[in-house]
This record gives C-alpha cells, structure tokens and sequence, in this order.
C-alpha cells in the first residue's frame, strides 16, 4: 500500500455515490470509479474523467472487484453499494486480502457488528476498517464520544436527530421497506436485544428551530458502534415521529399476525414508493440536520450526573459525501505501519472533533 493514493468508490453511480464522487476533487481525493453497472460507470466515467472499473461483489475471490482492488495505486476502498448486508463481506474479504483500507457508509446494525469481528484479521493485514463513515454514525459516534469524555462512567447513552428540508434515496428508502414489520432494536446492559418498534417513544428537545418533539427509538447504527468507542452499556436513538406513526409501528411489529403480513406485503407494494434517485441539490445544499446527545450516569435507576450537548451538521446526504471523503483522506494519509490496523468507528480512530471538520458542521454545544 505504500505510494497508493487512490479510493475506489464501490456503487460510485448511485445517489450517494455520485455525491461523493463530485466532490471528491474539492477534497483532494482520487478516486477510481466501480460497481457492477458497465453502463452506468461508462456514462459516469465520461461525465467526470475520473477512470471506470466495472466489478461486482457477489463472489469474494476470482473477481473483477478482487482484481481491481489489488491495483498496486488503490490505497483504500469506500463501498457504497447498499444494502451493505449484501455487498460488506465480498468488499472487506477482498481488502483484508489485499492489504486496502475499507470504509463504507452503511447505517446497518448487523454490518456493524461483523465489522467488529473482522478485528483481529484487520489488524493482522494493518488495515483499518471502517464502516459507517456518512451521517451514519459520522456525528452521532462524535457527539457519543464528546459526552464520554466529559462523563467518563456514565452507564446512559440516548442521542436524537432532526432534519429540516433534505429527503430520501432509493437505496436508504429500500432498507427501510425492508425493515417494515420487523422488530426495532437496543442496546441494554451490553447486549443488543430486540424489542418492539414504537414502544420506546418520549419528547426530546432539538433546540432551535425543531424545538421539542415527540420521537421514537430507531435501531440507527450507534447501538452498535457508540458501545464499541465508548462503552456505555445501556443506549438508544430517537428520530422525531408523530404519534400515530410510533403506534403503527407498535402495532406492525408487535402483532403477530400483523407483523407477519406486514413483512410480506411491504417489499412488494413499498417498491412503488421508493424515489428513484433522492433529494435536489437545492435540498442537499438548504436542508440541516440537529443533534442531541445526552450521557447520565444511574445507580439503582436514580440519576447521579448527567451531561447534554447539540450539534448542527450538514443535510443527511452532503454530510455523508463530505465526512466520507474526509476520513478516506485520512485513511489513505496514514502510511502503512504509522497507524497500527484494525476496526474503528469515526470517533475511536480521530477523535470527536473529526465531525468538526467536515463541511457544513458547527461545534459542540453544552445544554
């Protein structure tokens, strides 16, 4: 790897993916173009200059993708190409064999969690692996980590998110059908269990201009890594939603028959409300999301110490195009041998302040 500049950009012609790739210059970072589509990379290819490798992730070896990130100037692969529980362990595989850093921008539990069993064999093959480097979990691992170091023993995590303008790609739209009728998610005591969608809702106070909300806990990407950089043992998510939505999602998940008929019919009719592409430009550019993080720590279910802070970052989308680009451009900065290799979550590697850093963010604000 050393001398490698480059980062293929894995499903480089979908709608994040694209993002990224258009921005790529501005961040100073090379990338080579790949998925599985020889018409869409060929079409991409010629509207950007940047150099086209079709490839597909369906087979870990004996691949045109296995070929391509053997390429002696390939530093670091960034894989967006979801759902990524189809295309995680093809990429890593090919990776971990080659000696090339991975990243990717998934939001996916059991993605998160396989990632973190890959620690050993990264660290053999001095690579870091890195899923979740978008708006999942870029800011949210940041602010879980502001909260650890200000409370060290805390034993609570909750964080909490807010977009005003943005929208929904098809990729991202596609995992949620998929998702529709299963149960939701968290993290207690250490372990992750499941439990009911929508039964875990409360009101959260997003600052300005959301102000407070009645939101319910998702099964977002943190309960995964926020436990592996911090080790708080007791964590949740919220997303504002409306009251009668959190009750559907009980009501889809919790109800046998219900739930079970939910999951057959959502793939099959949802399809025909998955947006083709995602939001405008003009959304991307006007549209802001609003965090809020609180650690506490309890002892015997009372309230000892607890610390809150917000952040504002970028919409969803140009956040994930810009702090994917940073952290490759760091990945790739770090000569193999300057950084011992292993799984890392954004925050554990560079510290919370990397979401600083990247385009569009504010700082850290105490409440």
């Amino acid at each position: 790897m050393a001398g490698a500049k480059k980062v293929l950009v894995y499903g480089s012609y979908g709608y994040t993916g694209s993002l990224i790739v258009r921005y790529a210059a501005d961040h100073g970072v090379d990338v080579v173009l790949s998925g599985r589509s020889h018409e869409k990379l060929a079409a991409q290819a010629a509207a950007t200059k940047y150099e086209a490798l079709p490839a597909a992730a369906e087979a870990e070896s004996g691949t045109d993708l296995d070929n391509a990130v053997a390429r002696s100037d390939i530093a670091a692969v960034l894989n967006c190409a979801g759902p990524f529980t189809r295309t995680f362990n093809a990429v890593v595989q090919c990776c971990l064999r080659h000696k090339k850093h991975y990243l990717d921008i998934t939001g996916e539990i059991p993605v998160f969690e396989a990632a973190q069993k890959r620690d050993a064999e990264a660290q053999q093959a001095g690579i870091i692996v890195m899923p979740g480097v978008g708006f999942d979990v870029v800011p949210t691992d940041c602010m879980a980590n502001y909260l650890k170091q200000k409370l060290p023993d805390a034993t609570h995590l909750e964080m909490a998110f807010a977009a005003v303008g943005g929208g929904m790609s098809h990729g991202t739209a596609t995992t949620i059908v998929e998702g529709l009728g299963r149960r939701s998610v968290a993290r207690k005591n250490g372990i992750l269990v499941e439990v009911d969608s929508g039964a875990d809702c409360k009101t959260i106070d997003y600052g300005d201009p959301v102000g407070p909300k009645y939101s319910m806990g998702i099964p977002w990407g943190d309960l995964s890594t926020a436990f592996w950089s911090t080790g708080i043992p007791n964590i949740a998510v919220y997303i504002p939603t409306p009251r009668a939505a959190a009750s559907m999602a009980w009501i889809s998940s919790a109800v046998p028959g219900v739930s079970h008929m939910t999951r057959f019919i959502a793939p099959r009719v949802g399809k025909w409300f998955v947006p083709k592409w995602g939001p405008s430009e003009d959304q991307n550019k006007n549209g802001r999301s609003y965090m809020y993080g609180e650690a506490r720590r309890e002892r015997n279910g009372v309230v000892e110490e607890r610390v809150q802070a917000r952040l504002e970052v970028a919409e969803g989308y140009e956040h994930t195009a810009h702090a994917a680009l940073e952290c490759a451009k760091r990945a790739i900065a770090q000569r193999q041998g300057d950084q011992k290799g292993g799984y890392f979550t954004p925050a554990s590697l560079w510290g919370h302040e990397l979401v600083t850093q990247v385009p569009g963010s504010g700082q850290f604000t105490p409440v």
